[in-house]
C-alpha cells in the first residue's frame, strides 16, 4: 500500500470524481421525483380519466420516466462507480477516512451515503456540512 497522503492533483481528481458521482445521483433522483410528482398531480386532478387528453399526457409522462431511466445511469450503476472508486482508494492509500483526513477531503452527503451503502462508512468529520 502507498502512503496515506497523495499528491494534490490526485486529491483534486478524487474530489472532482466524488462530487460528479454525487451530482449525477442527485440529478437523476430529482428528475425521477419531478416526473413522479407530475404524474401524481395529473392523476389526482379534477379532470376525469375518461378524458383522452389526460390519459395521453399521463402515459407520456410515465413513458418519459422509463425512457430517461433506461437511457441514464441507474442507481445500481452509480453504486458500482462508488465501489470501484473506494476499492481503488482503499487498495492504494489504505483507510478511507485517514486518506480523507490527511488530505483535507470533504465529500458531499450524497456520496457519503452511497459509500456507506457499499460498505465504506465515512466519518462525519469528512462530510461537507
Amino acid at each position: 500500500m502507498s502512503l496515506i497522503t497523495s499528491n494534490p492533483s490526485r486529491t483534486n481528481s478524487y474530489i472532482e470524481i466524488a462530487d460528479l458521482i454525487a451530482s449525477i445521483y442527485d440529478r437523476i433522483t430529482l428528475i425521477d421525483n419531478s416526473l413522479s410528482d407530475m404524474a401524481s398531480a395529473l392523476f389526482f386532478s379534477e379532470t376525469s380519466f375518461n378524458n383522452i387528453e389526460k390519459n395521453k399526457l399521463y402515459n407520456t409522462i410515465n413513458n418519459q420516466k422509463t425512457i430517461i431511466y433506461n437511457a441514464n445511469i441507474n442507481s445500481r450503476d452509480i453504486r458500482d462507480m462508488v465501489k470501484k472508486l473506494q476499492d481503488y482508494t482503499f487498495n492504494t492509500y489504505g483507510d478511507i477516512n485517514a486518506f480523507y483526513s490527511n488530505n483535507s477531503i470533504l465529500v458531499k452527503q450524497t456520496f457519503a451515503t452511497l459509500s456507506a451503502e457499499i460498505g465504506y462508512s465515512i466519518s462525519a468529520g469528512n462530510i461537507e456540512t
